[in-house]
């Protein structure tokens, strides 16, 4: 088990822009945008092989942190790269500086917060365990 931790932005607002279509007729692709408040520190469990083809994030409900899969975590450790974060505010990661729903303990942060996450660890693609939120994929109609 190793103990680790990184950096990521606080977003003080967020805008998915409209689609626009290009010369040749198709639409340019969409993302969302994030304009940086300031940072804070997210603190995460790692355990298995850091090599490991697969990589899976464990991440908690609202009022819990990492630990909550510590069991699960050691047991799935014994074929892949387990990670535990601690959201912003839970565990051993920073408090975030302007705590209001709107500005900052939202979906938007928690995306964010995965996203860095995901590009610190490296990885092309990973499995992902969670508890508590709803969020649900785009519809296929």
């Amino acid at each position: 088990m190793r103990l680790c931790s990184f950096l990521s932005l606080s977003a003080m607002s967020y805008e998915y822009p409209e689609r626009h279509p290009t010369p040749e007729g198709r639409e340019e692709p969409r993302f969302w945008s994030a304009r940086v408040k300031d940072y804070h520190r997210v603190s995460y469990v790692e355990r298995g092989d850091k090599d490991s083809s697969r990589t899976i994030i464990c991440v908690h409900g609202f009022t819990r942190n990492g630990h909550d899969f510590d069991f699960l975590a050691k047991r799935l450790s014994q074929g892949a790269r387990v990670v535990c974060p601690d959201l912003p505010g839970r565990g051993r990661s920073d408090w975030l500086s302007d705590p209001t729903e709107d500005k900052g303990y939202n979906y938007s942060q928690y995306m964010l917060d995965a996203t860095a996450l995901i590009a610190r660890l490296g990885v092309p693609e990973v499995d992902w365990v969670g508890t508590s939120y709803l969020i649900s994929a785009p519809s296929s109609s």
